[in-house]
């Protein structure tokens, strides 16, 4: 903010040569308009700086999050069957029946997704 006043060291306040009595009636209105004390400024501006550290301590936080980690795995088996069905039937069953162990060697691919705290 320009200063259109000066505040001497003895606390009162001289007016600048190059300040006009229209600059400090409209600085003055602007004042007035907020409607505000300067204790309340005062007041606002150390909420604001509050408001300020809370929100980066907040983005600095050190926090716990669930990581989901899903792998996949693929192979392809060969199977004698009369129809597609069928087919997928007996794969399936194999499968439970631990005929078909996928290993490192059927990677396919990982997603990771984090989930909310």
């Amino acid at each position: 903010m320009e200063r259109i006043t000066i505040r001497n060291s003895d606390g009162s306040v001289s007016q600048p040569t190059h300040t006009t009595f229209e600059k400090i009636f409209n600085r003055l209105a602007e004042y007035e308009d907020t409607e505000m004390t300067p204790d309340e400024i005062e007041e606002m501006k150390i909420d604001l700086c509050s408001a300020e550290s809370e929100l980066l301590n907040e983005q600095h936080a050190v926090r716990e999050y669930s990581v989901e980690i899903t792998e996949t795995a693929q192979t392809v088996v060969t199977v004698v069957a009369h129809n597609k069905d069928e087919a997928l039937r007996v794969a399936k069953k194999g499968w439970e029946n631990g005929d078909y162990i996928l290993d490192c060697d059927n990677f396919k691919g990982v997603v990771f997704d984090v989930k909310c705290p």
